[in-house]
């Protein structure tokens, strides 16, 4: 989308965009990519976390434009994905200090109504604790997200999904008990 500072070619993710928004498919856009190598955006530095360190207003001004452009066709935007596998180097305190609040703050401002995701809980970045993540980031993320992969790439031989239903409500006790009762989560 950016291969240069000032410069955007849009044409793939408005084909994408509006051909799901023709077909009321409401998309879940993933602000900050999946891969490291290039970081985001792609010219501006070596990792994500040196250009949120650095310049992070390249990092905001990425956001900025994605709203900006599609803010009547995305009404949910997920902020990283999984980083613990993604971005390495980042800390949790970086991630929400420095990537999900300057994102929900840019994404509230232009386009009110829309709903943000941080990243995976369970994906959250390996460095730093997970449980810094409830304060720090309370107030800055509408839907909490959580990925579920128990059987990742193994052949599964039972139906039972005990083990996804003892994992899915490990997490939403999690939320409780950090005070997020009431605060919605999605299965990403």
């Amino acid at each position: 989308v950016q291969p240069a500072k000032d410069v955007f070619d849009w044409t793939v993710y408005d084909k994408i965009v509006e051909k799901c928004s023709r077909d009321g498919i409401h998309i879940v856009a993933t602000l900050g990519g999946h891969f490291d190598s290039p970081p985001v955006p792609v010219w501006s530095g070596e990792s994500l976390k040196k250009v949120v360190n650095t310049n992070p207003e390249y990092f905001e001004d990425f956001v900025r434009k994605w709203v900006e452009r599609y803010k009547d066709k995305i009404d949910y935007w997920e902020i990283l994905n999984e980083p613990k596998v993604f971005h390495k180097g980042l800390t949790v305190l970086e991630y929400v200090d420095k990537i999900l609040i300057p994102s929900y703050k840019i994404i509230k401002e232009i386009d009110p109504g829309s709903k943000v995701l941080p990243c995976a809980y369970n994906n959250l970045p390996i460095i730093g604790s997970k449980e810094d993540f409830w304060d720090a980031a309370r107030g800055y993320y509408d839907i909490q997200n959580y990925h579920l992969y128990s059987f990742w790439g193994y052949l599964r031989f039972s139906s039972d999904a005990g083990p996804e239903v003892e994992e899915i409500q490990n997490f939403r006790n999690l939320m409780i008990r950090h005070g997020e009762k009431d605060k919605e989560f999605w299965i990403t």
